[in-house]
């Protein structure tokens, strides 16, 4: 007799994991070195969490509704790996400047808004940067920390915002969204 094929069932898979030392540091180092070098071209962006909300960053993307926008995608594809994306939606690089607005936050927002039943819609958050800097999340209000290698992984459809930073000129980030029947499998579920 033959097994039925099963779907994956993520409803019961936490929401938010963080996952420090993400990356083998001979994977991540080559990476963050490219991202924080000045080589590296950076864009000015009117609008964080949407153009002309009155605040500016700088950005890079890596993957966009066009499809591969970077020279130095394919850099970037061990992090894709690590995630098991399938696919990648969008890959874009933040550059936050330091602010000297203390407990200043960005406006909470949602990713993506789509959910299936499967649950397989996520984003990562991928720091190279040691600093004050951090993700909140509107549900609790707790801040993830800036911090090298450390990602931050969770469904697309729950509402966050980014707190830049006062005790360091930059602050990088890679935000990743993308699908994947698989959870992170590792790391604190948080």
């Amino acid at each position: 007799m033959k097994k039925k094929a099963t779907k994956t069932d993520n409803s019961r898979v936490p929401d938010r994991w963080l996952i420090d030392n993400f990356l083998p540091l001979d994977i991540y180092k080559p990476v963050e070195n490219w991202v924080t070098s000045e080589e590296t071209p950076w864009y000015k962006h009117d609008g964080v969490v949407s153009d002309g909300d009155g605040r500016t960053r700088f950005i890079h993307m890596l993957f966009g509704q066009n499809g591969i926008m970077s020279n130095n995608y394919a850099g970037f594809e061990p992090i894709f790996n690590e995630l098991k994306v399938q696919p990648l939606l969008r890959a874009k690089l933040n550059l936050d400047l330091r602010t000297e607005k203390i407990g200043d936050k960005y406006q909470p927002h949602c990713d993506h808004h789509y959910r299936t039943e499967e649950n397989c819609f996520w984003t990562c958050i991928l720091n190279f940067s040691d600093c004050n800097g951090s993700t909140i999340f509107s549900a609790d209000g707790a801040p993830v920390k800036s911090k090298r290698n450390r990602a931050i992984i969770f469904r697309s459809h729950l509402e966050h915002a980014g707190c830049p930073q006062t005790d360091s000129l930059f602050r990088y980030v890679l935000n990743v969204n993308y699908l994947s029947a698989d959870a992170p499998g590792r790391g604190n579920p948080f």
